[in-house]
């Protein structure tokens, strides 16, 4: 192992006479292999970045009876529900899917409130009967 965490490889460790490099290791197990005539063996200076999907999905809207959040992201996410008075309706944690009746509530328009890890997002949601 070398100071900035990469793994020596040499030829045998690859089958292969013609390759040696370094191996680093990447998210999700994968493996990164990049050539390097030694010594160090110095990663790239940049890497593929990643995003994670936090946008919450709801449908239908308008709503009439209930709706349904849909949370694209691998972590839990709590959404508020807020009428347009500023009156808290709902507070509920996502992980995947979650239908939630509306049947009950006033016609008007809603404000969906949830963070995304980098920020606070409010949209609207119309209830109409």
């Amino acid at each position: 192992m070398t100071a900035n965490g990469a793994t020596d490889v040499t030829s045998q460790d690859l089958g292969n006479a013609s390759h040696t490099g370094c191996v680093v290791g990447a998210i999700g197990g994968a493996i990164n292999f990049f050539l390097d005539n030694k010594p160090g063996c110095t990663p790239p200076l940049s890497t593929a970045s990643i995003s994670v999907n936090t946008d919450i999905q709801f449908y239908p809207n308008p709503s009439a009876d209930w709706i349904e959040f849909t949370n694209p992201s691998p972590l839990p996410i709590e959404i508020r529900t807020y009428s347009i008075t500023g009156v808290l309706m709902q507070s509920i944690n996502v992980t995947d899917q979650v239908k939630v009746d509306v049947s009950s509530w006033k016609e008007g328009i809603y404000l969906i409130q949830y963070f995304n890890g980098q920020r606070q997002i409010t949209k609207k949601l119309i209830v109409k009967h």
